[in-house]
């Protein structure tokens, strides 16, 4: 009985080319041969070597060359066909990259593509690795039989994540959320832990239900003189990468926008304009909000801004008979910690005519 392919084969920006052998091909030895090295055995799970390639390019275009071959060996007997739903092996490689992959099935072996596609020969030789490069790659026998397949999942390393905090609730709580650019495309794991700066005490960013790219910590310092370090790893089968953001909890306080607010007609030239506190600021007693009100007339862009005001009611006065107005609310902790609200969604009102 022949050895198995490997179940996963990993390129990265950095020519890391990295194996990972089925459960089942105990016994069996693998080779990694790529161009300027000797062919390299192991008998290990997981097997990693890491080299200095060339690069090649004209201007600011420049590639990585990779080529390697994947073979299994001493084992006995001879290679048997693969049964049709046996999972492929899967292939992740840099966006970019190239890849060389011989079709280890003897004379007139072939590679195909999801399988109806001409065949593309004994070589899957692809020179610029581009995302529609993705897809089964299938090697067959000169009499068809299945030998191989692999997954090829083009994409990219994680890039250092860019990072935002704010409080939303201070001094209870903050949230945190990042983006990457460009996009890795492939499955991508974060961590996300935080401590004071020059503290062993690291604590979890705890992941906010169906948001991967969204946390919440708990129990920041008030007032300290060290900021706090939020650390976010990136990880996928390409890579990882990290961002460091230093922060102090006072300096990221934002309260979410006030909420049902009102407009409404009282008397010629006058609109009474009513909100809430937002639902998440919990600590209401002990922080107090002050808010702005802005308004606009409609079809202009030129709005004005009042307050602040530490109630939830004002009035707008002076205001032009029979026209509409489009109101919106902010608020900011009273005493001025981090930035104000974002403003709320716009309400409209029609001043009573004359």
């Amino acid at each position: 009985m022949g050895c198995p392919a490997p179940t996963r084969l990993c390129i990265n920006s950095h020519a890391l080319i990295t194996y990972y052998s089925p459960q089942h091909a105990n016994g069996c030895r693998y080779h990694i041969r790529d161009p300027g090295l000797q062919a390299i055995t192991a008998d290990r799970e997981t097997y990693t070597h890491t080299q200095q390639l060339r690069m090649r390019g004209q201007g600011s275009t420049r590639s990585w060359v990779v080529a390697f071959f994947l073979f299994a060996a001493a084992c006995t007997g001879a290679a048997h066909p693969l049964e049709d739903d046996q999972p492929a092996a899967d292939l992740y490689v840099v966006v970019g990259s190239a890849v060389s992959v011989r079709c280890e099935a003897g004379t007139g072996a072939e590679w195909r593509r999801n399988g109806t596609e001409p065949p593309l020969g004994v070589v899957l030789k692809l020179d610029n690795v581009s995302l529609e490069d993705g897809g089964l790659y299938t090697c067959h026998t000169a009499g068809g039989d299945l030998r191989r397949k692999l997954s090829l999942q083009p994409g990219y390393p994680p890039s250092p994540p860019k990072v935002h905090c704010w409080s939303p609730n201070y001094p209870l709580s903050v949230m945190c959320s990042w983006n990457e650019e460009p996009e890795p495309i492939l499955p991508t794991n974060y961590t996300a832990t935080y401590s004071l700066e020059n503290s062993a005490d690291v604590r979890p960013c705890h992941s906010t239900t169906g948001q991967s790219r969204v946390c919440l910590l708990r129990g920041a310092e008030l007032f300290s003189i060290k900021p706090h370090i939020l650390n976010v790893t990136a990880i996928n089968p390409l890579g990882s990468s990290t961002r460091l953001l230093p922060f102090v909890l006072e300096d990221i306080v934002k309260p979410d926008p006030p909420m049902e607010v009102r407009a409404v007609p009282v008397m010629t030239k006058q609109l009474v304009v009513e909100w809430s506190p937002p639902a998440s600021w919990s600590t209401l007693v002990h922080f107090p909000l002050k808010y702005r009100v802005r308004y606009r007339l409609d079809g202009e862009d030129i709005s004005r801004t009042l307050g602040p005001y530490e109630s939830t009611r004002m009035v707008l006065k002076g205001l032009r008979p029979g026209k509409t107005y489009h109101v919106q609310v902010s608020a900011q902790e009273l005493l001025d910690l981090g930035q104000s609200s974002d403003w709320s969604a716009p309400v409209s009102a029609t001043v009573s005519p004359q």
